[in-house]
C-alpha cells in the first residue's frame, strides 16, 4: 500500500519527528510505500536539528519519497525558507502540491 504522511508536530517536535521517522522506516520494512511526507506546524523545525535532518535525508535518499515542507509557515521565517530551499531532499511546497501527493497515494496518515 502507498501512503502519504502528514507530520503535524507540536511543541515536542523533536520527539514527533523521531517517532515519525521510525514509523516510515517500519512501513518500508513491511513492504508499504511512502510517496510523500509533509512537514507541517512545528515539524518544519527539522531544519534546526542536524541529526534529525540528516536521518530524514538518509531515509529519503533510500526511498526517493518526497519530503515537503509547508511554504506558508516557512515564509513566516525568512531564514527558514532560504534554508529549506537549499536543503537537499526537502522541498518547500504549497497546499496544491500536497493535495496532488495525496491524490497519488492510497492512504494518508497524520502523525502528531
Amino acid at each position: 500500500m502507498n501512503f502519504s504522511i502528514l507530520i503535524n508536530a507540536n511543541q515536542n517536535w523533536q520527539h514527533s519527528l523521531s517517532q515519525a521517522l521510525s514509523v516510515v522506516q517500519l512501513m518500508n520494512q513491511q513492504g508499504h510505500g511512502v510517496s510523500a511526507v509533509f512537514f507541517y506546524g512545528q515539524a518544519i523545525n527539522v531544519l534546526k536539528h542536524p541529526e534529525l535532518l540528516s536521518a530524514w535525508q538518509d531515509w529519503q535518499s533510500q526511498t526517493q519519497a518526497k519530503l515537503m515542507m509547508c511554504r506558508t509557515l516557512l515564509e513566516d521565517q525568512a531564514e527558514a525558507l532560504a534554508t529549506a530551499e537549499q536543503t537537499p531532499g526537502f522541498t518547500p511546497v504549497g497546499m496544491a502540491s500536497w493535495l496532488s501527493a495525496l491524490e497519488s497515494s492510497e492512504k494518508t496518515l497524520e502523525l502528531t
